[in-house]
């Protein structure tokens, strides 16, 4: 009967090590996963859109604030997991001076069964 105890309590802390273990590294690359991600795409968003006011002619027209916003919002769901659910808020954006600043809430499921969310900002400023 010992043996039998000794066995199970042995089997749950490999299960919950085993599940804990699983949680921090779903942790840890969502996490990266949009970092990396977010970083790209502002960046990218800014080389698309941003034109330098030596290079600008007479009737130069800045990006809308709305067709920056769709494309940040949209390459956002094209690169990351759809396992997840996204809030994407565009908190700066002026083409013609160079800064776009966005943030994204991201709420997702760890193998436990609970439910986990945090935000990352990511401010691109040219100079």
């Amino acid at each position: 009967m010992k043996n039998v105890m000794i066995g199970v309590f042995g089997g749950l802390m490999f299960f919950y090590t085993i599940m804990i273990s699983v949680s921090i590294y779903s942790i840890q690359t969502h996490k990266n996963e949009l970092k990396n991600c977010l970083s790209e795409i502002v960046w990218q968003t800014l080389d698309n859109y941003y034109v330098p006011k030596i290079l600008r002619e007479q009737d130069y027209e800045p990006v809308s604030e709305e067709k920056v916003t769709k494309e940040v919002a949209e390459e956002i769901e094209r690169r990351l997991r759809s396992d997840s659910n996204y809030s994407i808020t565009v908190l700066a954006c002026d083409m013609d001076m160079g800064i776009l600043s966005v943030r994204v809430d991201e709420t997702f499921m760890l193998p436990g069964g609970k439910e986990k969310s945090w935000h990352y900002a990511k401010t691109a400023i040219v100079e």
